[in-house]
């Protein structure tokens, strides 16, 4: 950044690992206030900067840096998830608009949006609600195992998918 003076970047440590930084609050046309963080790995300020931009005027270089670190073992977790998913052959993920979504899914495999979290959403709510029933001390509750199994297996087959046993 040729228009910013090396004098103006402050040294800001987060965990184990220091970067240099230059903060400024500016008004952005459409976006209001907000917080501008430029950040280098080193103090020659060389490499590629990180343009971080945030609202939140009132966090400190540290905490929105801090916030953006975390932010790649998210990322790690997801990928791993989805290698774990692999085998299952799925072809669409039905997500919100989260940003590792948008990162790491072909648009072709992905469904951003709340209209289809929303009906999967109410099928997890309630296969909860029906497999909580199994555990209540009622006229219905049974002590065996292979009565649980048997009733939980039925349960999946018939509402996840829709085969009638």
């Amino acid at each position: 950044m040729p228009l910013i003076p090396p004098t103006a970047y402050r040294a800001v440590t987060v965990g184990d690992k220091t970067y240099w930084t230059f903060t400024l609050a500016v008004r952005l046309p459409g976006l209001g206030k907000v917080r501008l963080v430029l950040s280098f790995a080193n103090a020659e300020l060389t490499g590629t900067a990180a343009v971080l931009v945030t609202n939140r005027v009132d966090w400190s270089a540290q905490r929105i840096i801090a916030l953006y670190v975390q932010r790649w073992p998210i990322d790690e977790v997801f990928l791993q998830l989805k290698a774990l998913l692999e085998p299952f052959g799925l072809t669409r993920f039905y997500t919100d608009h989260w940003g590792a979504y948008e990162r790491h899914l072909e648009p072709a495999m992905h469904s951003p949006g709340k209209r289809n979290t929303q009906k999967i959403e109410r099928k997890h709510l309630t296969l909860r609600t029906r497999i909580k029933r199994l555990v209540r001390r009622t006229i219905c509750f049974s002590k065996s195992i292979q009565m649980h199994d048997l009733v939980i297996g039925l349960f999946v087959n018939r509402y996840a998918f829709g085969l009638l046993v």
